[in-house]
């Protein structure tokens, strides 16, 4: 995972969620048992930085679900991603 941001891996996270209804991906035990530790603070902390925007929100089960300002932000980059290109 080298030259990954934290803020380039929770955008990858929110555009994947984008196209699942929402629903963000979960790590399965399998293979979070087997990340390094710079792997497992990235992950902790891309999600950490999705809850403080109010892009993503926990429920009780632990699943994440993009909020509307998620949905927005995504939208928003998409849109940029596109007119450069």
């Amino acid at each position: 995972m080298r030259g990954v941001t934290l803020e380039g891996f929770a955008f990858g996270l929110m555009d994947t969620a984008y196209d699942r209804n929402g629903q963000l991906p979960k790590v399965h035990p399998a293979i979070s048992d087997r990340l390094s530790s710079d792997e497992r603070k990235l992950l902790n902390g891309s999600e950490e930085l999705l809850l403080a925007n109010g892009w993503i929100e926990k429920s009780s089960d632990g699943s994440a679900t993009l909020t509307a300002g998620g949905l927005a932000e995504v939208k928003r980059r998409r849109d940029e991603i596109a007119a450069v290109v």
